[in-house]
């Protein structure tokens, strides 16, 4: 695991750009070590969120306020990435926020493949089968033989997985 050690001074400017770079792809691979300067972090809760360069922000807590494992899709789309590392105190007033910028570059992963948690292929199969659900709907209304439907249900299911259906 690559381990960037951030200091974090309320005192000082807010964002941060560092010279940081993810790879998209990569799974469990990086994290951040944080030293806070002048801070009690003793009972304190750490927020990360993610601006990700297509504007989705991921939003992940820590357990503690001293290391941070990056979640995959924080750095799942290449481009900038900001960052924005919050501490609240136990009743959960903020005590400091600060902005760090780091690059994400395409990684050399599989065709098609993203490390992403929305399992976009998973969408891609239910829009099928949801298309396929009113397709036969309509056929069945259409022409009132559930036979006919079946018989399209069968070939439409061999296209999908390349041969013969069970």
């Amino acid at each position: 695991m690559i381990n960037y050690n951030i200091k974090i001074d309320p005192k000082k400017e807010k964002t941060y750009y560092s010279d940081i770079e993810f790879t998209t792809g990569d799974v469990r691979a990086y994290k951040f070590t944080f030293e806070f300067i002048g801070i009690n972090t003793k009972g304190c809760t750490l927020c990360i969120k993610a601006k990700r360069a297509d504007g989705n922000v991921v939003i992940a807590k820590a357990n503690s306020c001293s290391e941070f494992a990056i979640p995959n899709n924080m750095y799942s789309v290449a481009g900038e990435v900001y960052f924005e590392i919050a501490v609240y105190d136990a009743s959960g007033g903020c005590i400091t926020t600060k902005v760090i910028s780091a690059t994400v570059r395409d990684g050399f992963g599989e065709e098609g493949i993203i490390s992403d948690d929305r399992y976009p292929i998973l969408t891609s199969l239910i829009n099928e089968v949801n298309a396929l659900s009113t397709s036969v709907k309509t056929l069945i209304d259409e022409t009132g033989d559930i036979s006919a439907a079946l018989d399209s249900i069968i070939t439409i299911q061999e296209s999908l997985i390349g041969g013969e259906a069970a």
